[in-house]
């Protein structure tokens, strides 16, 4: 997306780092450069701000600094890692580009083909840049698994997925399990943790935390859950279609009768992961079952889309249960953490897909137990490995 005469220098800066560097593409217009953002995914991004947006046409002064907001504050794109910009505009525009583009946290270098200021300038970003990919290229993944437990719920993960090795420490409270994947597309990075603790705000910080090291194109969470007898049976796995925190709304008094008014808050996956979930059936799960889990021989489950709501406590109260059935006459399950994994994964800048996965272990009342919980876990765990064969 720059004219020659600047395009050739920028190529002589790039080529002293040539050995680190593994793939450069040039856009010659705006509609080229969303073609490479959309395919794959760059480190860095260097951007003029007088470009044209199709090929053949003119090129135009603010073309630059609209696809820096497309890409950004849109989320249409990939985002690279790093973005520069480097352009010979002078005066109010070039004032005007700049204050954007630090508006985003980037730099517009001042380009001047007799004036190597600039040239200087690129060249130590670059060399910034590749120390610090040395240090963050194995914080990488296509897809991040989060688990509320450790057991059961991590640990049928890693019976799901056994190329999954750990743990290692990324921090100093977090502990990982990464492997490789292969499906029949390629290869997938798999990264996978269980919360700090249960519950909303652990689930939050938690999924924030590993969005934004890993990058990943799907945040998925297994586990397991209660749910409603006249929708789903001991067993079934959950796909929440939606969820919102159950006790979010207004708590009032009414001729000193204490009452609560709620405000669901309702977050989605994205429709394409819904799409590819309804064409997976049971048989084609056991291939999977059969190879990582073979004490599980029972086919006689079902998997079924419905909201799943979450709560700040855990519940084995048929009243409760009642009470959070009245805000939607089609829950099918309550548990902890699902609105969180929406709600990050909604608003974080990364913007990834996402779903939350949950096996029925019990329907939250006082004969809750824990003889189910590693079974639903494992089912939740093997629905996931079968979707990550279809997106990846």
């Amino acid at each position: 997306m720059l004219v020659n005469l600047k395009l050739m220098s920028i190529n002589t800066s790039l080529a002293e780092f040539s050995q680190n560097i593994d793939i450069v593409n040039t856009a010659s217009n705006v509609s080229e450069a969303r073609r490479f953002l959309n395919e794959g995914k760059y480190d860095l991004l260097i951007l003029d701000i007088k470009v044209p947006y199709r090929l053949k046409e003119d090129a135009v002064i603010d073309a630059g600094t609209n696809f820096l907001k497309e890409i950004f504050e849109d989320n249409q794109h990939n985002h690279p890692r790093y973005v520069v910009g480097i352009s010979g505009i002078e005066g109010d525009p070039f004032t005007e580009a700049s204050h954007i583009f630090q508006k985003h946290g980037w730099v517009l270098l001042n380009y001047s083909s007799s004036s190597y200021v600039w040239r200087e300038s690129l060249k130590y970003y670059l060399h910034h840049i590749l120390i610090v990919q040395e240090n963050i290229d194995e914080l990488y993944a296509d897809l991040v698994i989060v688990t509320a437990l450790d057991k059961p719920e991590l640990q049928a993960v890693k019976i799901v997925f056994p190329e999954l090795k750990g743990p290692r420490q990324i921090d100093s409270k977090t502990l990982i399990w990464e492997g490789d994947v292969q499906t029949v597309k390629g290869t997938v990075k798999v990264v996978a943790a269980s919360c700090w603790q249960v519950g909303l705000s652990a689930a939050s910080t938690f999924s924030e935390r590993l969005i934004t090291m890993f990058k990943p194109k799907l945040i998925a969470m297994t586990g397991i859950c209660a749910g409603y007898s006249d929708s789903v049976n001991i067993g079934d796995v959950i796909v929440a279609n939606q969820s919102w925190q159950w006790q979010g709304g207004k708590i009032f008094q009414d001729d000193e009768v204490t009452k609560f008014l709620p405000e669901p808050d309702v977050y989605r996956p994205n429709q394409d992961i819904l799409t590819k979930l309804k064409t997976i059936k049971i048989s084609d799960l056991k291939p999977i079952t059969d190879q990582y889990y073979p004490a599980d021989s029972d086919n006689d489950w079902k998997i079924v889309a419905g909201p799943l709501v979450s709560g700040v406590s855990v519940v084995a109260s048929k009243d409760t249960m009642r009470e959070v059935r009245n805000q939607h006459r089609k829950v099918l399950g309550l548990e902890m953490e699902a609105y969180s994994i929406y709600f990050t994964a909604h608003y974080h800048p990364i913007n990834p897909q996402s779903i939350v996965i949950k096996g029925v272990c019990d329907f939250g009342d006082s004969s809750k137990g824990d003889n189910h919980q590693l079974i639903c876990s494992i089912r939740s765990a093997v629905l996931l490995r079968k979707l990550t064969e279809l997106i990846f």
